[in-house]
């Protein structure tokens, strides 16, 4: 992913950076807060080297670009402010003020939240985030993550693995905002061809799965680059497409170019990688 260049340092200087340049020049220097956030979290965010009070990642040519609070595109793992231990994963642009750094775990069974960026969470997701931290992966997953390849926010993202979870409840197979279940599977097949076509590592889970902790340990150990995993009663599910009725595994493959098959130990799990 070609990275933005938005405080590039352009004045080097016996291989540092003068002071002007450091404060990410007309864009601003970083928040206390945020450079707090980042530099918690430092072992999910390897690519990031501290110099004084500044923060700095080598771009693709080898220059160190600053961060600062205007930076856009790139993402980062940011501390939350519950002290848990838990993590955001988003641009620093996205986080305005510290308050903005709330954690999803420790809210997910508060129905009444107020703020940018929160929604209550469903028991889709939350039996997804029982099983997310039974298998000790919290602390490394994000939630409600906005990622180039998905319409709005993913469900989950595993930061070390860079592997994406999406919990698929009743209303993917029923109904969604007085939207017809056949367009809604349509819509959730082509999102998995996107996320093929982008190289992400993809999984679904279905809302009636009873395996959701083994399967989400195995996504993120798989070793490829890029798979979309299928967990739970995706087989059964049929498809209208074009007049007649596809099953959405079928389906699916048609729409993952040159994709392989398999499926894993766990019961009901199926790897298009």
């Amino acid at each position: 992913m070609p990275l933005p260049l938005w405080c590039i340092c352009s004045s080097l200087s016996a291989g540092r950076c003068d002071s002007s340049s450091k404060a990410g020049n007309r864009h601003g220097q970083l928040s206390p807060f945020l450079r707090q956030a980042v530099t918690a979290r430092a072992e999910l965010n390897p690519d990031l080297h501290e110099e004084g009070q500044y923060i700095y990642m080598l771009t693709a040519e080898g220059r160190q670009q600053y961060l600062s609070n205007s930076m856009e595109g790139e993402r980062f793992a940011l501390a939350c402010m519950c002290q848990s231990y838990h993590v955001r994963y988003t641009t620093l642009h996205s986080i305005a003020a510290a308050h903005e750094l709330f954690c999803q775990w420790c809210e997910c069974d508060d129905d009444s939240w107020e703020g940018r960026g929160k929604d209550p969470v469903s028991a889709t997701e939350r039996e997804a985030m029982h099983a997310l931290q039974s298998a000790g992966l919290d602390h490394t997953t994000a939630c409600q993550v906005l990622l180039p390849f998905w319409p709005g926010r993913v469900d989950f993202y595993h930061i070390p693995s860079g592997t994406a979870v999406q919990a698929d409840g009743s209303s993917h197979f029923e109904c969604m905002h007085h939207r017809a279940p056949h367009h809604q599977l349509l819509s959730d097949i082509e999102c998995c061809a996107r996320a093929w076509r982008e190289g992400v590592r993809l999984m679904r889970v279905h809302h009636k799965y009873a395996y959701t902790q083994e399967a989400i340990i195995v996504a993120t150990q798989l070793p490829h680059a890029r798979f979309v995993m299928l967990s739970g009663c995706y087989a059964s599910v049929r498809v209208w497409h074009k007049g007649q009725h596809i099953g959405y595994i079928d389906l699916l493959k048609s729409k993952l170019q040159r994709a392989r098959c398999q499926s894993i130990k766990v019961p009901g799990c199926v790897v298009f990688y």
